[in-house]
């Protein structure tokens, strides 16, 4: 299919130079990025970032032609947190084990680079090995992990070092991920699993 469509935005241009910069030091090109983000709002028929409305920074950063918001924040299923917590353990102090489905896909950064199955093979060896974790399908991206924490801050800070890391593997070797989700198995809750 060819690339014929065109996408107009206006944006401050300090926004634009600020990401276009963060995006050329990671490889990817504006393109890139949006049909990345694209073809994840299409995979995932949600928005694939979450935006606590309720908070007042991100309120008063967005205008109101830029998103229709209310306090009820639409753009995630919202689990009442006591019904969360039991179905994540988290009702008492005492350590607890979940295994959690991770959604880890690596790609290169462009035809020229050819560094994401040994991104894959570092990542696994040097980030997962640290945890009881598991790859069902050898060419699957889908991975099964165990992880132990007490709260939800510790648990959501473990999943942050799993993302930073790997997403640092990648980098060296010229790769993006192109996800890095973790989730129930039953897909009612996932990152960030921690109250608002």
């Amino acid at each position: 299919m060819s690339k014929s469509a065109f996408i107009r935005a206006r944006i401050e241009p300090e926004l634009k130079i600020a990401a276009e910069a963060i995006l050329d030091q990671l490889g990817i090109s504006p393109t890139q990025a949006v049909t990345m983000l694209y073809k994840r709002i299409i995979r995932d028929k949600a928005w694939p970032l979450l935006l606590n409305m309720s908070n007042e920074s991100i309120r008063k950063d967005l205008s109101k032609d830029d998103i229709k918001i209310d306090n009820t924040n639409h753009l995630r299923k919202a689990i009442p947190q006591k019904e969360k917590a039991i179905q994540l353990g988290l009702d008492d102090d005492s350590e607890k084990e979940i295994t959690l489905k991770l959604d880890l896909s690596v790609e290169n950064n462009n035809s020229f680079v050819r560094g994401k199955s040994r991104s894959l093979k570092e990542i696994e060896e040097w980030v997962l090995s640290d945890y009881d974790f598991k790859r069902p399908e050898k060419d699957s991206d889908i991975y099964e992990i165990t992880l132990k924490y007490t709260t939800y801050e510790d648990l959501d800070e473990q999943i942050e070092h799993i993302i930073g890391e790997a997403a640092s593997i990648a980098d060296r070797r010229h790769c993006h991920m192109d996800d890095c989700d973790f989730y129930t198995f039953d897909g009612e809750n996932s990152y960030p699993f921690s109250e608002d």
